[in-house]
């Protein structure tokens, strides 16, 4: 209702977008069912207000899709009671900010809750919802939360304001799409191949993302028929000034299958791999869901784990079987304050 959020469902949390699926199938009288939601009169103008809708499919292949609306104005009525104040609490994350609070009461109904960000409506929830996440949020800048919780007459009660401070600026140290060297072969490397200055000049040379089997592929490792070997090996460098600046450093890793990560020849980070020593002929653990084949898997590690200057990163990939039809790794490196 004049761009803002007002009601949602079906629909996972968070921002959406054109390719967001509906959160499940809906099908026999749930496709008729009528669903509400009570919108505060302080959205509306006087004059013209625009309403806006989206309507996802469960897939892109949905066999049927439908939508329509009818929106009704209610009058003063006698109640003049207002609900209870809500109390809010607001946790700053990686990429958003999670609120949530206690639950309001009224004395007749709750109509729900209306969420403002430095003084603006983002958005109004159900009143059986108790979280939102701000998805659009600039997490660079401080920012005052209020969630004001609203009956169907058009009372209303605001919670106490709270702040979130600005965050400092993360810095990227290595992207997604950065030069590695690689082997894939039969044996593993000779020598201590996840240490610094191990001489891979006869190691082959590409850009990420590197594997085989699907698209987009910076770099094709292999064209050959199945069987394959079952270990991949990768090394780069990476070049920090200060390290400590840092309270961690986030290492954001695409594998497919199981992946082990090596910072100047320590083991930070494993994913999809059994415990202990691992060989060229060591498994991954589970093969990886085909949505899940290029979301990064994270690690935060301490910045006492890099040194000022130069630093080596290696990682072994290896496959869940040996005629695995697709395979990729790829790997980023942000230092976070």
């Amino acid at each position: 209702v004049n761009g803002v959020e007002v009601g949602r469902t079906n629909m996972p949390s968070g921002a959406i977008g054109a390719t967001t699926p509906a959160a499940a199938y809906v099908g026999g009288t749930e496709d008729l069912r009528t669903k509400t939601y009570a919108v505060p009169g302080s959205l509306l103008r006087a004059g013209t207000n625009t309403i806006s809708a989206e309507v996802h499919g469960w897939r892109a292949d949905s066999g049927k899709v439908f939508f329509d609306l009818s929106a009704t104005t209610r009058g003063a009525t006698a109640d003049q009671a207002p609900p209870s104040r809500p109390t809010l609490s607001a946790t700053p994350g990686a990429e958003a900010i999670d609120l949530s609070w206690s639950a309001a009461t009224d004395d007749q109904a709750l109509g729900g809750y209306a969420i403002s960000r430095d003084g603006a409506t983002i958005a109004v929830v159900s009143p059986l919802t108790t979280t939102f996440r701000d998805a659009t949020v600039d997490l660079t800048k401080a920012h005052s939360y209020v969630v004001t919780a609203f009956d169907a007459a058009g009372n209303a009660t605001a919670s106490t304001a709270v702040a979130v401070p600005a965050r400092a600026v993360d810095t990227q140290l290595l992207a997604f799409g950065s030069p590695w060297k690689w082997h894939w072969q039969a044996a593993a490397p000779a020598g201590a191949w996840t240490a610094d200055g191990y001489d891979d000049s006869t190691w082959q040379a590409g850009v990420g993302e590197l594997g085989y089997g699907d698209t987009p592929k910076g770099t094709v490792i292999s064209t050959t028929a199945s069987p394959r070997p079952l270990a991949s090996y990768y090394r780069t460098t990476v070049s920090i000034a200060n390290p400590a600046a840092f309270d961690r450093i986030a290492i954001d890793l695409v594998r497919n299958s199981g992946a082990a990560v090596y910072v100047n020849g320590v083991e930070v980070g494993r994913s999809n791999l059994p415990a202990g020593p691992l060989t060229v002929g060591t498994y991954a653990t589970a093969p990886v869901a085909s949505a899940d084949r290029k979301v990064p898997v994270r690690f935060e590690v301490p910045p006492s784990a890099f040194r000022a200057g130069t630093n080596t990163i290696a990682v072994e990939l290896h496959l869940n079987y040996r005629t695995q039809p697709t395979a990729g790794f790829d790997l980023r490196l942000t230092g976070l304050r």
